[in-house]
């Protein structure tokens, strides 16, 4: 549900440079910095599929609330029209007529949208208390109590600590906002007119940061833009153009 399989690959993977105990070779060096950077994005995108998630569900709940209330004013609307003397019998024959079309189209589509809901219920167990508890839960048996490695436990926490997360934070980020295009207030942006174009609410960008203990600002220094769509898209971030592939993500490095 959470790609809590990839997470797992790339903390064995971790794991496996300190097995080898090799870090004097620059190439080594390398895949080592490389394979800390991918499991920071992997542990960022755990918490960020799990927010969507809660997302998705809740636009399904807001939807259906939505649907009810217009099936509502749609009959109301044809009550009125049916009872009004000054329109000619036959026009409102006729716009009576068109009115029962959408009610019937949105009766059809309430049955729908509740079929979708339980389904994500029942099948993948997609609610707020589950979904929640899948992410924390592959946060701790995977990142702060893993199996076999004690002795480099160490030094996964290390390079952790800045990308873990509590139960109380993915619900918080979970709240349903209307779709505004790419991150609310920021400078991200999607570049239109190509094949790349997207404006879906399906890129998240993570940043994390320092904070000055006196001020109480953050100071970024490294951020992940991920893409969850099911197609490559383009992304334009602090006036850099990224190219993501689909369920990939790339990751930002600030100068400050």
């Amino acid at each position: 549900l959470l790609n809590i399989d990839k997470l797992v690959e790339y903390v064995d993977y971790f794991f496996s440079f300190h097995d080898e105990g090799n870090f004097e070779d620059a190439e080594m060096a390398g895949r080592y910095a490389s394979a800390i950077s991918s499991l920071q994005g992997q542990i960022s995108s755990v918490k960020a599929l799990a927010v969507k998630i809660l997302q998705a569900y809740k636009k399904l709940e807001k939807e259906s609330k939505r649907a009810e209330a217009l099936l509502e004013d749609v009959k109301n609307a044809k009550v009125v029209i049916e009872n009004t003397a000054t329109i000619d019998t036959a026009l409102r024959q006729k716009m009576a007529a068109e009115i029962q079309l959408s009610i019937d189209e949105i009766e059809t589509l309430l049955p729908q949208i509740d079929v979708e809901l339980k389904w994500s219920e029942t099948e993948r167990g997609i609610n707020e208390d589950k979904v929640v508890d899948i992410a924390y839960a592959a946060q701790s048996d995977k990142l702060v109590g893993t199996d076999g490695h004690e002795k480099y436990q160490k030094y996964l926490d290390e390079v952790v600590a800045d990308y873990l997360y509590t139960k109380e934070s993915i619900i918080e980020a979970g709240v349903l906002i209307e779709d505004t295009g790419i991150g609310s207030g920021s400078n991200d942006s999607t570049e239109s007119k190509d094949k790349y174009f997207v404006d879906n609410n399906q890129i998240v960008v993570v940043t994390y940061g320092d904070r000055n203990e006196t001020t109480f600002e953050k100071t970024p220094y490294k951020s992940f833009i991920l893409n969850y769509n099911n197609f490559a898209v383009k992304v334009t971030y602090d006036g850099i153009s990224y190219t993501i592939p689909s369920g990939d993500y790339v990751v930002v490095y600030h100068n400050n």
